[in-house]
């Protein structure tokens, strides 16, 4: 994934440069509801709504390019880890910021997960498999947050996805007074942005499509995934710490 933005792109909005801009990062693993969150932040008129933003590529001398990615001055940015990613989240020196750290049931994650890729790569789970998702991709992204010390920071707050899907208006409620924007209201709508959702920058599934928040049914059919889940006390010790 490129860039979003560079030196020579961001010098072309001046005002969005000079202008204070209050950052918040999304932080989560593929397949959480990131796509979902940042849209129904982005009702709030003073929040940005904006594709995935590779976060992690920008340090201490690119860092200022992100304030020209909107003219809103609460800029959202998603992006959730990536399969083998190292020291997730990297989060960019901007200054002051907040994080939300979007987590999902690692059962409905994986399943996702799982469909996602075999429907872009035929041969998807001739290389991988549950185990592998498991335990090569969720667990280290997640334990990964653990390290960091995010959980329980001043600045940072956990969001549930069965929890944002059930009851929306009071979470995004929440959300709003969270990141200091002037909303008040919480919402269980949205919009889409000016281009169209793609993947590897947002969801593109029908239930995003459909700008209503729509609980996905629980439906727990894979006994071995769910064993497998139930029975590694790393993802229990995780679970609870992210307050399932």
């Amino acid at each position: 994934m490129k860039r979003p933005v560079t030196a020579l792109s961001a010098l072309r909005y001046p005002g969005r440069l000079m202008s204070k801009k209050q950052f918040v990062f999304i932080a989560s693993a593929q397949r959480s509801g990131s796509t979902l969150l940042k849209a129904l932040l982005a009702v709030a008129p003073d929040v940005s709504h904006l594709s995935e933003v590779p976060f992690h590529y920008y340090h201490h001398f690119t860092a200022w390019q992100l304030k020209a990615l909107s003219d809103k001055p609460i800029l959202v940015l998603k992006k959730p880890s990536w399969a083998g990613e190292k020291n997730y989240p990297t989060i960019p020196p901007v200054g002051e910021h907040q994080v939300i750290l979007l987590i999902r049931h690692p059962y409905e994650t994986l399943i996702s997960t799982g469909k996602m890729y075999a429907a872009l790569q035929p041969d998807f789970w001739e290389r991988w498999n549950y185990h592998r998702l498991l335990y090569e991709y969720w667990l280290p992204t997640y334990e990964s947050i653990l390290t960091h010390r995010l959980v329980g920071m001043p600045h940072t707050t956990i969001v549930r996805y069965e929890e944002l899907t059930e009851d929306p208006i009071a979470e995004t409620q929440r959300l709003y007074q969270f990141i200091g924007s002037r909303r008040t209201e919480g919402t269980d709508t949205y919009q889409k942005r000016s281009e169209e959702w793609t993947f590897k920058e947002d969801d593109g599934s029908d239930r995003i499509k459909s700008l209503r928040v729509q609980p996905a049914p629980i439906d727990r059919k894979n006994d071995e995934l769910l064993s497998l889940i139930e029975n590694e006390p790393r993802v229990n010790d995780l679970l609870d710490q992210f307050g399932y």
